[in-house]
């Protein structure tokens, strides 16, 4: 009986989750027309020689990321109004200099001026680069230096 009963018990929490589960953590392919126009504008001035592969929303509520693959293999995240949130270039290629804001792209320049920059992100406190090298150096919003992440 005991065992009949837990079965029944997991066999019902299971279920309960299962019915409570939802489709926001899938992918959503769309056109890139269907892009925010910030994400439309991003592309068309820093990738408007690439063709673009893959366009998806992370989930479907209304706060949802979008990334963007391109055929060339680079690869751009952006939020729910279209600002960039991550921009990755193919394993050992750069990330077209005109994004990675001034004072962070002199400081790569200066101290590894043989290693550029291969992916950025904007974090809450600032910035996360990734050299071709593949050291990760921190800066803050402004980008200032903070450090090189262990």
């Amino acid at each position: 009986m005991k065992k009949t009963l837990s079965f029944l018990f997991i066999a019902l929490f299971a279920a309960m989750a299962w019915s409570c589960s939802s489709d926001d953590d899938k992918d959503t392919p769309l056109s890139p027309d269907q892009l925010p126009v910030n994400a439309k504008n991003f592309i068309s001035t820093y990738f408007s020689g690439e063709t673009i592969a893959k366009v998806e929303r992370d989930g479907s509520h209304p706060g949802a990321d979008y990334e963007v693959r391109f055929v060339s293999g680079y690869e751009v995240e952006f939020n729910s109004t279209g600002d960039w949130l991550d921009v990755d270039a193919p394993m050992g290629m750069t990330v077209p200099s005109g994004i990675v804001p001034l004072p962070i792209q002199s400081y790569v320049s200066l101290n590894y001026p043989t290693s550029g920059i291969n992916e950025i992100s904007v974090e809450i406190n600032g910035y996360e680069v990734e050299l071709i090298n593949g050291l990760d150096l921190l800066f803050d919003l402004d980008g200032n230096f903070l450090g090189i992440e262990p």
